[in-house]
C-alpha cells in the first residue's frame, strides 16, 4: 500500500469514528428525552380538561414494559384496547402514539399527545382512524387519560 493510500485511509478512518461517536452522541440524546413508563399505572379517562383527575367514567389500569402495553378496566368492562404497542416522540407536547388489533385482528392506531409530571401522566388521545388532538382536553372524536404510576 502506498504511503498516500495509508493516509487516505487514515483520514476516512477518523471520519468514520468521528462520524459514529457523533450519531451515538444523538442517539443518547434522544433516548434521554424519551421518558420511562414501565411500570404500572391507574387512573380515570376524565372530562373536560382533568379538573377531577381522581374520578371519571371509566377507571383503567396499565401496565406498561418496554414498549408494550396492557390495559384493563377495573370495573371489570370490555375495553376495546386490550394489549398493543406505543411509541413516544419527544417534543413540546410530546407524541405518544398506540397500535392495538380489534376483534377483527386489523390493526388500529390511537394519536396522542403526552406529558409526564413525576408520576402523573397526562395522555390526550384520538379514537382511531382520526387526527391527533391539539390540546389536553376531551373534545370529540379524544379522550383525556390521568394515570398515576404506582410504588412497587
Amino acid at each position: 500500500m502506498t504511503r498516500r493510500a495509508v493516509v487516505w485511509l487514515a483520514i476516512a478512518l477518523v471520519a468514520g469514528l468521528c462520524l459514529g461517536a457523533s450519531l451515538a452522541g444523538e442517539a443518547d440524546k434522544k433516548d434521554e428525552a424519551v421518558p420511562k413508563l414501565d411500570g404500572v399505572w391507574t387512573g380515570f379517562t376524565v372530562e373536560g380538561k382533568g379538573e377531577t383527575p381522581d374520578r371519571g367514567p371509566v377507571h383503567l389500569k396499565l401496565t406498561i414494559k418496554g414498549d408494550h402495553v396492557d390495559a384493563e378496566r377495573l370495573d371489570n368492562q370490555q375495553l376495546p384496547m386490550k394489549e398493543g404497542t406505543y411509541k413516544i416522540t419527544p417534543g413540546k407536547p410530546m407524541q405518544m402514539d398506540g397500535t392495538s388489533v380489534n376483534p377483527r385482528g386489523r390493526a388500529q392506531a390511537y394519536l396522542g399527545i403526552a406529558e409526564l409530571t413525576g408520576d402523573t401522566l397526562k395522555w390526550c388521545v384520538s379514537t382511531p382512524n382520526n387526527p391527533r388532538p391539539t390540546e389536553f382536553e376531551t373534545k370529540r372524536p379524544s379522550f383525556l387519560v390521568i394515570l398515576k404510576r404506582q410504588k412497587p
